[in-house]
This record gives C-alpha cells, structure tokens and sequence, in this order.
C-alpha cells in the first residue's frame, strides 16, 4: 500500500514538473523573445530574455559611440565618434540584415532626430557654424534633403532645437533660435509635413519664449499660452507675466487670442470630446490678518470644509531602457562587492510569467555608471505580450 501512494506521489510530481516545462516552451514557442542589448568592450552583444542566450554583432564600436533603438526595433541609431574635432556623426544599423544603411555617417554634427510612425523617413537637425538646418532622410531610398534653414548668423548664432511631432504627425514642430548675449530669442516653427509648407507663431517678447502647443483632434488646430515677457532680463530670472492663451490655425497661422488676463495663470488648457476649448483660470487674492484677528478665527465644522475634487488624471509612467516589452521580465542592476574591496556588475533579468517561476538570468557588464553607453536597453517590439 505504501509502495503504491509512493509511485502515485512521485507520478504528480512528474505531471506538474511535465507541465511546468510545456508553459516555459509555450511562451518560448508561441512568442518572440524580447532581446536586450548592451556593450561589451568594443562589441555590442544581444541578450534573448527568456533564455539568456546572447550573440555578438558583427561591427566594432568605440567606447565614446552611443546607441538608441529606433521606435520600431528595426534600427540602431548610432552616434559614431569621430575626433574631438568633429564629434560625432549620424548613421542607422539594420539588426536584422546585421548591414549599415550607409557606408559612410548620413551626417554630422547632428543635434536632434524623430522617426515617421512607420519608420520610413528620418528627420534630423545639425546645428553647423552659424546656422541650423532640418533635414529629412529616406530610410527606403537613402536619399536626403534639407527641409528648412535659419538664417545665416553673422554677428550672433543661429540654431534649431526642440524637434516634436504632432500627435498623428501630420506637422513636425521646432523652435528656430538666436543665441543672443546671455540667452536666445526663440521662434516657433509648423511645418506641414506632406507639403513642406510652414508658419512661424512668435511670442510678443522672444527672449527666452517657449511654445507647448495643444492639438486638436483633427490637427486643424492648436492652442497655446504665450506671454509678453518670459524672463525679465538673464539676471533678474523670473517674471510676474502670466501669459495668455492663444488660437491658431495649423495652415495659415492666424492667430486669436481667447483670454487677455496676463496677471492670471490659465492652467489645464485642453481641447474637449466636442471639440471645444476648455481651461481653468487661476485667480490670486491677497489676504491680510492683524494678529488678533488671526487668534479669533472661529473654527469650521470639518463636514463644512470644501474639500478638493479627486484626482483623476492617469499617472504617466515613463519607459526606461530598462522596460521589457514583456511586463513579465524585470530587469535591474546588480552591484557586488568583491572580497578585494571592488565592485562588479551585473544586469538580472527575472521572468515572473507562469511557470518561470521567478527564473534569473544574469549576464556580467561593465560598471554602467561610470560608463553610461554600456545598457542599450529592450529592442521595442509591437507584439502585445500579456501579463502572468
């Protein structure tokens, strides 16, 4: 009888140990690995996240490079430097054809860069001398042209920073400044990214102005709060200007201007489901108690108290390099302290989807702090991963 729950004890346990490993290789199977990537010495080496597995690009790369993944996986922007002289220079890997797109950099000198959503066209600036330029690059024919140049500075600087697209990037947006003596005087550019046509919106004083557009739906639109006076002067670094908000058409750039309330802040400022426009008004009263006054305050009953509305709005997280596409695998960083007093490294991936039971993979890097080019991070995937 013992012999008998025995050989049934040890049948259980085969069965779950069996099923067990029919989840690892149902996930291993059924779905694509996500890959991490790092740099090892003068190599960049590709980490399987659910077996550990690496392998090996076959380029070198110097330690001074830095990389980013494209948003769609596909590409390796690179940062290849060149010389102290001329920094470093643009170009994009292909990891799965394991081939540069070019031979040679597609350009230098570059400051800022945004992919199109399908990743078919590269957008960059390059600050060169006294003057900026955008350019627009062809990730399907290599080709490239400029787009959009500054003026050429001849007694102050000229430059382009701030490259952001529109939500359904039908317009790229930037600013077009001028370094000035103790600051710049900025402009705000729209281009219209099918034809290449843009308007410039200027605040009424351009030192050190700033622009956070807010899109309608359709594009059509945006909305803006723009003030008389950003900074009173680069050693008085405040201003009492609250602004106001202002409508402007994508195409032509006319403006309208809604509030005309510079001492009050308008905060919250958003387009509506019907296509409105809505924003909160924030007005200031100044308020003065003697002492006496201040003692004899009489106390209101706590369920009288105007308590403030809940806060609904949904926290933003912000991916690091260290985000899986798979929420399953948590990824940190392990320091050790060696009996000889030095520290070493090592990057842990934990796999925590059903029946991985908590399985760690460590991989040994350099010190990524001291060294802040040696995590690449997850290559993005589109594949939707589920948690558990």
């Amino acid at each position: 009888m013992a012999y008998k729950r025995l050989t049934f004890a040890c049948l259980v346990m085969l069965l779950l140990m069996f099923s067990s490993v029919l989840l690892v290789s149902a996930q291993t199977d059924e779905q694509p690995a996500p890959e991490f990537l790092y740099r090892d010495g003068n190599h960049l080496v590709l980490i399987d996240g659910y077996t550990g597995e690496t392998s090996t690009l076959p380029i070198e790369v110097d330690e001074r490079d830095r990389f980013e993944w494209s948003p769609d996986g596909r590409y390796l922007v690179a940062h290849q430097f060149v010389s102290e002289d001329e920094g470093t220079c643009l170009n994009l890997y292909d990891v799965d054809h394991q081939e540069w797109l070019e031979e040679k950099p597609i350009s230098c000198e570059v400051n800022e860069f945004v992919f199109t959503k399908d990743n078919s066209a590269l957008f960059y600036t390059a600050n060169r001398e006294n003057k900026g330029e955008l350019w627009k690059y062809s990730t399907i024919d290599q080709q490239q042209h400029a787009i959009y140049q500054t003026e050429d500075g001849i007694q102050y600087k000229n430059g382009i920073n701030s490259l952001t697209w529109s939500p359904n990037q039908n317009y790229i947006t930037f600013k077009d400044f001028v370094w000035i003596m103790g600051g710049t005087l900025n402009m705000f550019v729209v281009m219209n990214v099918e034809t290449g046509q843009y308007v410039t919106v200027s605040a009424p004083d351009t030192y050190y102005a700033d622009y956070v557009p807010i899109w309608s739906a359709d594009e059509k639109w945006f909305l803006i709060n723009l003030r008389e006076e950003y900074i009173k002067s680069f050693s008085i670094p405040t201003t009492n200007h609250k602004g106001d908000v202002y409508l402007f058409d994508s195409e032509t750039g006319e403006a309208h201007r809604i509030t005309y309330t510079p001492t009050k802040s308008e905060i919250a400022i958003q387009w509506t489901a019907d296509g409105g426009i809505e924003f909160t008004e924030v007005t200031e009263e100044k308020i003065t108690y003697t002492l006496e006054q201040a003692l004899n305050i009489e106390p209101v009953p706590f369920d009288q108290i105007v308590e403030p509305e809940p806060n609904d709005e949904p926290m933003i997280h912000i991916k690091t390099r260290l985000d899986s596409p798979d929420p399953n695998l948590i990824t940190s960083i392990e320091r050790t302290v060696q009996p000889d007093n030095t520290l070493t490294y090592e990057l842990l991936i934990k796999n925590y989807a059903k029946g991985y039971r908590g399985e760690r993979i460590l991989i040994p890097i350099a010190d990524p702090i001291l060294s802040d080019n040696v995590l690449i991070g997850w290559r993005p995937s589109d594949y939707l991963y589920l948690k558990g």
